[in-house]
C-alpha cells in the first residue's frame, strides 16, 4: 500500500505549514464476514451507515479514469496541541482514534452488516498547521483554515491521489486534552475530540451548553455523530 496522500501549501517565500493526510486503506480493516444462510440480516443490525457512506460518494471511485482510486468521507480534523505533544503521541493518538471511532461498526459487521465493507471508507482528514498549533484554540482562525481546505480539495488532483468527501456542517479540532483522554493510562475522561460548528455567526452566545457552536464528541460516536 503506497504512502498517505498529503498536500502542503505555503506562499513563496514560506515553508510549507498544511499537511493533510489519512491513513492507509488496510487501516483499519477486516473481511466481513460470511454466515449461515439461515442467519437474517435484518435480526442483526441494519447496517443504515454504510448506506449513508455510500450515498455521500464514500468507495472505490467509479469515474473514468480514476477507477483505481478511493473516495473516503468522514470529518476533517485540526491538529492543535501544544509543543509538547511529540509527533510519536500524535501518530499514536490518530491511529488509536481511527480504530476507536470505528470499534461500533467493526462490532455490527461481525454481526452481518456492512457485507461491502463500506466503513473502510470512513476516514479522518488529519490537518497540521504551525498557524493553529498554538496553547490557546482560537476557533474563528480555525473556521477560516476549514474553509481553505474545503476549497483546497474542491480543486484537488483525483488523477494522483485519493479522493477526499469531508463533512461541511462540522469539522474537529484535538487539543491536549483531547490527546491525554485517550493514550493518558489515568485518564478518567472518555476518550473524546472536539466539534466545531463551521458556520456559526453568533446566534449561540447565550447557550451556555453550545458555545460557539463547540462541542465534545466522545470518539466512539463520530460515526452516529456523522451520520446526523
Amino acid at each position: 500500500m503506497s504512502s498517505p496522500p498529503f498536500y502542503t501549501k505555503s506562499t513563496p517565500s514560506q515553508k510549507p505549514s498544511l499537511k493533510l493526510s489519512h491513513s492507509p486503506l488496510s487501516l483499519p480493516y477486516r473481511p466481513s464476514p460470511s454466515y449461515h444462510p439461515s442467519v437474517s440480516l435484518p435480526d442483526r443490525f441494519d447496517g443504515a451507515w454504510a448506506e449513508t457512506i455510500s450515498n455521500h460518494g464514500g468507495g472505490p471511485s467509479l469515474s473514468s479514469p480514476n477507477k483505481n482510486k478511493n473516495v473516503f468521507v468522514s470529518f476533517i480534523a485540526f491538529r492543535c496541541t501544544s509543543p509538547s505533544i511529540t509527533s510519536q503521541a500524535w501518530a499514536s493518538f490518530t491511529e488509536k482514534c481511527e480504530k476507536l471511532m470505528l470499534m461500533q461498526w467493526e462490532h455490527e459487521a461481525s454481526e452481518g452488516a456492512d457485507p461491502e465493507d463500506m466503513r473502510r471508507f470512513f476516514k479522518i482528514a488529519w490537518v497540521e498547521d504551525v498557524d493553529v498549533q498554538q496553547v490557546h484554540v482560537d476557533l474563528g482562525l480555525l473556521r477560516e483554515k476549514f474553509q481553505d481546505v474545503i476549497n483546497d480539495l474542491k480543486s484537488q488532483s483525483s488523477e494522483t491521489t485519493d479522493i477526499i468527501f469531508p463533512s461541511i456542517t462540522a469539522f474537529l479540532y484535538i487539543d491536549d486534552a483531547a490527546i491525554s483522554s485517550l493514550l493518558s493510562p489515568s485518564s478518567r475522561q472518555i476518550p473524546f475530540v472536539h466539534a466545531v460548528n463551521p458556520g456559526y455567526e453568533g446566534f449561540y452566545d447565550d447557550d451556555p451548553l453550545n458555545p460557539e457552536a463547540h462541542y465534545k464528541i466522545a470518539i466512539e460516536l463520530l460515526g452516529n455523530f456523522w451520520c446526523l
